[in-house]
């Protein structure tokens, strides 16, 4: 599930593109707080040795007096409140500044740099320098590096969190906004690749490159209806065109068959050729029906329906023929009330028992249960079922799967089943059972059922 969710495009754009934010971010702005850390000990320690050489030129015209004087007015003064000077003797003896004693950490080298923690909890930033006579001085300043550094760092991070949660965000809104527009174009598509040839995809009304696409699509649905609907009128038309000639012909030979005078053998042949023409006129019939359904013309009636009778009355009419194959039913059959037209649903169960008993074996299961205010009837036979590359095809008009290609029938069985499911807003489908084919009937039950 998870792998199929990332083989989307957008999907895997709306993960990078946090990931890419704060990548991005991360090669911005850590040289970026470094540089400003660095930039701001720079002038700490820029200062420090301002200071460092003002006094040293205080002591080399006034001597060690004076550089006390100078050290202790520093202190008092307050200007600098950061600011911490100490200046001891040789031997450590404290002779001016705020300090009492050398702090611990502090180092006892010539001009060496230290960063040394305080008490209060911030950070003393300082250098030593050591006169000739061993005298040394202490200039630091309670550096603001280190809460400066912290700022920054709580600054740039949530900068950081913000960014790449929008980012996120963002990325979600047009994934959601996307697959919403995608789940409506694959509803309208299952629809039209079920068979409604005149609906369409909606395009939105941004103009963008998917309402492009879908505008293209369209127009290629156009297409496929007109061609659609020029084959079915073209099929329709020879129905019904061939229809008057084949029934002349049968007339024909009907009369030769009543002849006593014909031999035997030439009686036979003309009673194959009887056989055929019938076939051949069931063919256009269904034909002409089959087209009336589809464009609508045909206005089926609106009677109430008890559809369990109505499948019981096939099983019994289909009964002895099931025998003479020697098959059987086994039928499961709940109460179960529609609006429709009773002889259309008849002629649709009729031709999946026809083909039930043509290519099953053994015993035909008919099954009438309800689901979600549909009755769901399924008729499974224990053949050797379909192929899977003919089952989403055989409802089509002239399909016939390879496994029926050499029995008799036209391909018009199943698509006519089909057209009166339509008709009455229901939906046929066909799966293998193993063994055997199942058709699955899907019809709407009356309100009051």
């Amino acid at each position: 599930m998870i792998a199929q969710w990332f083989r989307s495009p957008l999907t895997r754009l709306a993960c990078l593109l946090p990931v890419l934010t704060w990548l991005i971010l991360s090669l911005v702005l850590i040289p970026t707080y470094h540089e400003a850390v660095s930039d701001i000990e720079g002038e700490v320690r820029n200062a420090i040795d301002e200071e460092i050489l003002g006094l040293n030129q205080v002591y080399q015209t006034q001597g060690l007096p004076g550089l006390a004087s100078a050290v202790d007015a520093r202190t008092n003064d307050g200007v600098d409140r950061a600011a911490l000077y100490l200046l001891t003797s040789s031997d450590g003896s404290r002779l001016a500044g705020a300090a009492m004693t050398w702090p611990e950490a502090v180092p006892l080298q010539d001009r060496q740099w230290f960063s040394v923690p305080e008490m209060s909890g911030g950070t003393l930033e300082g250098k030593v320098f050591i006169f000739v006579g061993g005298d040394r001085l202490m200039v630091a300043r309670r550096s603001p590096i280190q809460s400066f550094r912290e700022r920054l760092r709580d600054r740039l991070m949530l900068a950081s969190f913000l960014a790449i949660a929008t980012s996120g965000l963002l990325a979600a809104w047009v994934l959601g906004r996307y697959r919403l527009r995608l789940a409506n174009i694959r509803s309208k598509a299952r629809d039209i690749l079920s068979g409604n040839l005149s609906h369409r995809l909606e395009p939105g009304k941004s103009g963008d490159e998917l309402d492009q696409l879908i505008r293209e699509f369209n127009q290629a649905f156009d297409e496929i209806e007109k061609l659609m609907e020029a084959t079915r009128h073209v099929s329709s038309a020879i129905a019904h065109d061939m229809r008057r000639p084949i029934a002349a012909i049968r007339y024909q030979l009907e009369t030769m068959s009543r002849n006593p005078q014909l031999p035997g053998s030439l009686q036979t042949q003309i009673m194959s050729l009887l056989e055929q023409t019938d076939e051949s006129l069931n063919t256009f019939s269904a034909l002409l029906r089959l087209a009336k359904l589809e464009s609508g013309s045909y206005g089926p009636k609106k009677d109430r329906i008890a559809l369990h009778e109505l499948v019981q009355e096939v099983i019994d009419t289909y009964a002895p023929v099931a025998a003479a194959h020697q098959m059987q039913f086994r039928a499961d059959i709940v109460p179960a009330y529609m609006t429709g037209d009773w002889n259309l649903l008849f002629l649709g169960l009729q031709n999946i028992f026809d083909n039930a008993i043509n290519y099953g074996a053994i015993a035909i299961e008919v099954q009438l249960s309800i689901e979600k205010a549909q009755a769901v009837i399924v008729i499974r036979d224990h053949g050797n079922g379909v192929s899977e590359s003919d089952l989403s095809k055989i409802f089509d008009r002239f399909y016939r799967a390879s496994s029926a290609r050499t029995a008799g029938g036209s391909g018009i069985g199943l698509a006519l089943v089909r057209a009166i499911a339509e008709v009455h807003e229901g939906s046929v489908s066909a799966s293998n059972a193993h063994p055997g084919l199942a058709v699955t009937l899907r019809l709407p039950l009356s309100r009051s059922a």
